[in-house]
């Protein structure tokens, strides 16, 4: 997982041979056959290849762990997934817009705000790089969520923005002041404790 300085380049984690990127940005590009047996290439979206290591995205991260998802919803792209979902509460406006915000300014793509109709509000992309970074440093599915080497060795106001994120997804503070997680993955968990008696 290469960092130069505090910045990461998205090729380091994108395990895939059909990408275009150049010192700015990067997509992929996939081979097509139209009409008449004509042959082109069709790119997804292009995203930042750099992204600053910082607070913001350690907040991203945490959130993404308790709240995120990936999935292929193109069967035939090939892609081990190509879109992402992060869900909020309605009361949860604020982290709803700060996620927005982070995204967007990071990664320089535009995600839409959309509501269920229970009131619950959730961000939802294809993009497959993104989607497959966010599963290569969060894990995928539930059971194999996980903190990544980045937060591991990250200085501590990263860590804690994680851990923020993290309990803004699936923690609450008790009257007492407790940090209260509430978690399936037991190697998530004891991870957590080992983070947050590093810091």
């Amino acid at each position: 997982e290469a960092q130069r300085g505090n910045r990461i380049d998205l090729i380091d984690f994108i395990d895939i041979k059909n990408i275009k990127y150049d010192e700015d940005s990067i997509c992929t590009s996939t081979e097509f056959i139209g009409g008449n047996g004509a042959k082109g290439n069709k790119n997804s979206q292009r995203i930042n290849r750099f992204i600053e290591l910082d607070k913001d995205l350690g907040y991203l991260l945490g959130r993404f762990v308790g709240d995120g998802s990936t999935w292929r919803q193109n069967k035939k792209s090939g892609y081990f997934v190509d879109s992402f979902n992060i869900a909020f509460s309605e009361k949860e406006i604020d982290q709803l817009n700060r996620i927005k915000d982070i995204i967007e300014k990071k990664f320089g793509i535009s995600v839409n705000i959309n509501q269920n109709k229970n009131g619950s509000y959730y961000i939802r992309k294809t993009n497959p790089i993104l989607s497959l970074f966010l599963a290569s440093i969060c894990g995928k599915g539930f059971d194999k969520k996980q903190i990544s080497n980045l937060i591991w060795e990250s200085p501590a106001d990263i860590k804690r923005s994680f851990l923020i994120g993290l309990i803004d997804a699936d923690g609450t503070v008790t009257k007492k002041q407790y940090i209260k997680i509430g978690l399936n993955n037991e190697a998530l968990i004891n991870n957590i404790q080992a983070l947050l008696n590093g810091i």
